[in-house]
């Protein structure tokens, strides 16, 4: 008997013992989940992963924080009849905005006088289509057949071209566009071109803008027409005859430079500068004039001076005199004044010169 009340007192405190010892375990069982379930009303945000793809499944439907409806899934045939159709009109909607670009960029174009392309080339005013000039066309400008073209377009802001019968006339008010060499816009045209007409309201000829025109032969600008502007007329080389402006107040450097047909030049009493080497090239030049009333140039025996002839700026290149006697008054021989003349045989200079240029007798054959 002893020994079972032993047993009985043993497995009593046994028993005590384990309660003790599983209620606190429990307890904490409890509190884990609780947790757990904090934790997860805390992670609504964040979808499950994909178990195929490790990627987590966004928008959810249910998910109080995104707010997303999952679209497109597979078995439910209304949200994937709703994606396709948003897909259709998305890509309509695409092609309608490209179309609606393609308008816009048009319109900025017309308002602003530029074609779309100014730089990268040069605009084809009957097909709208933007064109860059072959290697043919650059290194051989007049290999595209003349004939009685007739094309149009813009030159500046507020300034229209035309090409007819082989008279290009530029109109309108304001400042011809500045050009790269070959991009003007007329240039698939340039071959045509034989006269030139810059009429009232324009008020400069821009860079190389009739550059490379072989086949012009005549040019006439009107009283508002202020500045020629570099290379404007580089490698003209039919160029025989140019009125200019009684407005002109600059040439600028190699704005006739390789113009070899052209004969005679009159240098309006307006004008203020001549830039470097402007006429240089003219190899068929005979003569300088210069108009009376001039308080910058003026031109003696076809020979241009500076004023006051203290500066002998260019001796005509085709001249036929042999011989050239240098002014008492001149200081200073410019640059490349001389270049060129094969007739010339001797020149004599006056005591009281101080200064003669770099090249100034360059290429003198004779």
């Amino acid at each position: 008997m002893a020994g079972k009340r032993i047993c009985s007192v043993w497995l009593i405190m046994a028993l005590l013992c384990t309660g003790a010892f599983w209620e606190p375990a429990l307890a904490g069982q409890q509190e884990a989940g609780q947790d757990r379930e904090e934790m997860a009303e805390g992670f609504q945000g964040f979808a499950p992963s994909d178990p195929e793809t490790g990627r987590e499944q966004q928008g959810q439907e249910g998910n109080p924080e995104t707010g997303r409806e999952q679209q497109g899934q597979e078995g439910n045939p209304e949200t994937g009849g709703k994606q396709l159709e948003a897909g259709s009109e998305k890509s309509g909607a695409s092609k309608d905005g490209e179309a609606n670009q393609e308008e816009r960029a048009d319109a900025e174009a017309a308002s602003l006088g530029q074609p779309k392309a100014a730089v990268e080339g040069f605009w084809d005013s009957e097909t709208s289509k933007q064109e860059t000039p072959s290697k043919d066309q650059e290194s051989y400008p007049g290999r595209k057949a003349a004939g009685n073209v007739t094309a149009s377009g813009r030159c500046g802001r507020s300034l229209e071209w035309s090409l007819s019968e082989g008279v290009l006339t530029i109109s309108g008010k304001g400042a011809m566009e500045d050009y790269r060499e070959g991009f003007a816009p007329w240039k698939k045209y340039q071959a045509a071109i034989t006269r030139a007409e810059l009429q009232e309201g324009v008020t400069n000829i821009g860079t190389y803008a009739f550059a490379g025109c072989t086949e012009l032969v005549t040019v006439s600008m009107s009283a508002t027409v202020s500045s020629i502007q570099m290379r404007a007329f580089w490698n003209c080389t039919s160029l025989q005859s140019i009125s200019l402006s009684p407005a002109l107040i600059s040439i600028w450097n190699h704005a006739f430079s390789g113009c070899s047909s052209l004969k005679e030049i009159c240098i309006p009493a307006s004008l203020r500068n001549i830039g470097y080497q402007a006429f240089e090239g003219c190899t068929g030049m005979e003569r300088f004039s210069a108009e009376e009333g001039s308080r910058y140039y003026t031109a003696k025996e076809g020979v241009l001076f500076g004023a006051g002839m203290e500066e002998l700026i260019a001796y005509p290149p085709a001249s036929l005199a042999k011989s050239y006697t240098v002014p008492r008054q001149v200081r200073k021989i410019a640059a490349q004044a001389f270049r060129r003349c094969q007739n010339l045989e001797t020149v004599t200079l006056p005591e009281g010169l101080g200064t003669i240029e770099d090249e100034t007798f360059c290429q003198c054959g004779s």
